[in-house]
């Protein structure tokens, strides 16, 4: 299951990779783990499981390929979006190129968790307001 991530970061930032953050975070990386995973997966059936967003609606009208690094402009939540958008077209096609394959053992999915309390929120709320949401376990906005 590749679930790591990062939402909605104020502004633009690299990784020592030289990539925006966002899609490093929650594409590329999840993207190279499973490459690097494959041929250790179950042929006896294995999924891979990609944890997006209904986000990746923030996306429209679809994947920017030409500012996938935030070159012409970023933006919290298109960047979040372009990111989750990236890993259901990356879970669809990995299933279409398995299938075309005849490897019956791999089933790909992609799902919409809902709305967890984890330290995504940070960015949404500000520092006081999640540190404050943290101490009485709530998700109160």
């Amino acid at each position: 299951m590749n679930n790591a991530g990062v939402m909605a970061i104020p502004s633009k930032e690299l990784t020592k990779d030289g990539f925006e953050r966002t899609f490093q975070s929650n594409h590329l990386g999840h993207f190279v783990l499973t490459a690097s995973m494959f041929p250790y997966l179950s042929r006896d059936g294995a999924k891979v499981i990609n944890v997006a967003s209904s986000a990746a609606n923030f996306a429209a009208p679809g994947l920017d390929i030409d500012n996938l690094n935030g070159e012409r402009s970023y933006a919290p939540w298109s960047s979040y979006g372009q990111s989750k958008l990236a890993n259901i077209l990356f879970t669809n096609e990995l299933q279409k190129k398995a299938d075309a394959a005849g490897l019956d053992w791999l089933t790909t999915v992609s799902l919409h968790p809902g709305v967890v309390n984890t330290d995504l929120w940070r960015y949404i709320v500000g520092e006081d307001k999640f540190q404050e949401m943290k101490e009485t376990d709530s998700l109160s906005i």
